[in-house]
C-alpha cells in the first residue's frame, strides 16, 4: 500500500467540497462539467443543497443554457427543496440570455406566488 492509496481512501468529498466545486465552474462558464459533478455527487450518496443546486443553476446561466436551468429548478421541487431567490435569479438571467420571455414571466409568476423578490426586471 502506499501513501497515494491511503491518502485515496481517506478523502470524502462532502457537499462543501462538491459545492465548491461547482461554483468554480459557475465561474469558468462550464456548465456541463457543473451538471456532471452534481450527478457525481448524488451517485455518490452526498446530498446537494439549495447552494449547490443554485451554484449548478448559475452555471447553466452564464452560458445561456435556459433549459438546464429550468430543469434543474424542477429537480429541487421533485426532491421537496424550496428554490432560493438565488436560484430563481439565475434561472432568470438564463431565460435572458437564451430570449425565453415566456419562461421568464413564468418564472416571475412563480417567484410572485412564494414572496421572492426577483434582483432585476430587464426590459432590453
Amino acid at each position: 500500500v502506499n501513501g497515494a492509496d491511503v491518502v485515496s481512501d481517506m478523502f470524502v468529498a462532502d457537499v462543501v467540497m462538491f459545492g465548491t466545486a461547482i461554483n468554480a465552474c459557475a465561474e469558468g462558464r462550464v456548465w456541463k462539467r457543473a451538471l456532471r459533478l452534481l450527478s457525481e455527487m448524488e451517485r455518490g450518496g452526498v446530498m446537494p443543497n439549495e447552494r449547490v443546486y443554485g451554484a449548478a443553476i448559475k452555471a447553466c446561466a452564464a452560458s445561456g443554457k435556459w433549459e438546464q436551468s429550468l430543469q434543474l429548478l424542477a429537480d429541487m421541487e421533485a426532491k421537496r427543496m424550496a428554490p432560493s431567490r438565488r436560484c430563481y435569479n439565475a434561472a432568470l438571467s438564463a431565460c435572458h440570455k437564451g430570449r425565453q420571455a415566456e419562461a421568464a414571466l413564468q418564472l416571475l409568476d412563480e417567484m410572485r406566488l412564494k414572496r421572492l423578490v426577483p434582483d432585476q426586471v430587464r426590459s432590453d
